[in-house]
């Protein structure tokens, strides 16, 4: 009831991502099954979907299968190890299923950071690109429209 009423966020972590245009660590469409069936068996959306695996920073929004919401699902991969460019030009809005590439990819090494604020009901991620370099990304979900800015 909390998450639906827009004050509590619900993340969901996982190592492999279910979308990525990474040409060495592309996306476990699997993973992506996996997700729906535990969000439907458990009655609730995650609010975001993070992951790392691949080694670059890229963010995707997807519908949920019932039109009901956005969620962003973030790869951030790019914590300092290899660095990797994706295969071939993948430009923004780019679709891979049900996923639309709605930022990056970044080769940039750097970091995520997710605030949650409860009164605004927002969750904001920001990819900071190492080296004080700036931001490189982010995004903002409206926990009670459940739609991503």
């Amino acid at each position: 009831p909390e998450s639906e009423a827009g004050t509590r966020a619900v993340l969901l972590a996982v190592h492999h991502p279910p979308a990525s245009a990474d040409a060495a660590h592309g996306g476990t469409t699997g993973l992506a099954t996996d997700i729906d069936t535990c969000a439907q068996n458990a009655g609730m959306w995650p609010d975001v979907v993070l992951s790392g695996h691949a080694h670059l920073y890229q963010r995707f929004t997807r519908v949920t299968p019932d039109k009901s919401r956005q969620i962003p699902y973030i790869v951030s991969g790019a914590g300092g190890y290899n660095a990797t460019k994706p295969s071939g030009e993948v430009p923004v809005g780019t679709t891979q299923g049900d996923y639309t590439l709605a930022a990056g990819p970044i080769v940039h090494f750097g970091y995520l950071t997710i605030t949650v604020d409860v009164s605004a009901h927002t969750l904001s991620a920001i990819y900071h690109l190492s080296g004080g370099t700036g931001v490189g990304d982010s995004a903002t979900v409206d926990l009670a429209t459940h739609t991503v800015a």
